[in-house]
């Protein structure tokens, strides 16, 4: 058990190491000349409904395995759902796009008005080669005015998640039934007294895996790591830390009193 604890501690340890930005080209309004729109200071402001394109970059110097146009925008009286969009065209033929239009966090659509906020259009490759040319567009179904900052494109390594959010799904529901197969046991055991070494063995057991799986969620979360990575674990960690551990003076009356039961009807 101490084995698997510690096997699990020193791959949080060797995952810290994230990667940097492989490549970077910065996109400055006061230089580049945006495809639509009118440069107004270090923005480029776009009005009216319809789609806009922005700035077209050809064949950019894509070197990691994904990458992503950041920057920041902010918006006024923008009716319905816009947002911007990254079209990427490949060698192949192949033409695939990235788009703003999530709930919330920096892929979220424009919608009414916002100050600046940060936004980003990923993009994973997937082990092919970086495309052949790149279009970024903001799309305004129903009008509205928004500006958009100077732009960067960041190529990137491998990603640096110590596991996605499926595998984490996995993990959680993994622990989940692993922590009730051995609670029923103890409480089926542990209530009738019976077998003390295997009840006491999966206390201790218990609150020592979820002391390392506590450990690899508090560095997941000092990490900076997404919430799918570090919760789940810190969760169930938590959860068998704090009812194992309660659970184990409990056991422990328990059976020296069935201990004390028993000599007593020997007596009699």
């Amino acid at each position: 058990m101490q084995r698997a604890v510690l096997s699990c501690l020193i791959v949080a340890t060797v995952t810290l190491m994230a990667a940097p930005a492989l490549a970077v080209e910065d996109i400055e309004w006061t230089s580049t000349t945006p495809a639509s729109g009118e440069v107004e200071g270090d923005e480029l402001r776009i009005d009216g409904p319809g789609t806009h394109q922005v700035v077209t970059l050809t064949e950019p110097d894509i070197r990691g395995d994904s990458y992503a146009v950041e920057g920041t925008v902010r918006y006024e009286d923008v009716a319905g759902t816009a947002y911007l969009e990254m079209w990427s065209f490949f060698a192949d033929g192949g033409a695939f796009f990235s788009r703003t239009l999530d709930v919330e966090g920096s892929m979220a659509a424009l919608e009414g008005d916002s100050d600046a906020r940060r936004f980003s259009l990923p993009f994973l490759l997937n082990g092919a080669s970086g495309p052949e040319r790149i279009e970024i567009n903001l799309v305004l179904p129903e009008g509205g005015t928004v500006w958009i900052g100077a732009l960067e494109l960041q190529g990137f390594g491998p990603s640096t998640d110590w596991w996605t959010e499926r595998q984490a799904a996995a993990i959680g529901a993994t622990s989940g039934i692993l922590a009730g197969l051995s609670g029923a046991a103890i409480g089926f055991l542990g209530g009738r007294a019976r077998n003390r070494r295997l009840v006491e063995g999966l206390l201790v057991g218990g609150v020592t895996v979820g002391g390392g799986l506590l450990v690899v969620g508090l560095a997941g979360l000092v990490a900076h790591q997404p919430r799918h990575v570090w919760y789940p674990v810190g969760l169930v960690g938590i959860i068998l830390v704090v009812v194992y551990g309660m659970l184990i003076p409990t056991m422990r009356r328990n059976y020296a009193a069935a201990e004390l039961h028993r000599i007593t009807a020997l007596d009699a």
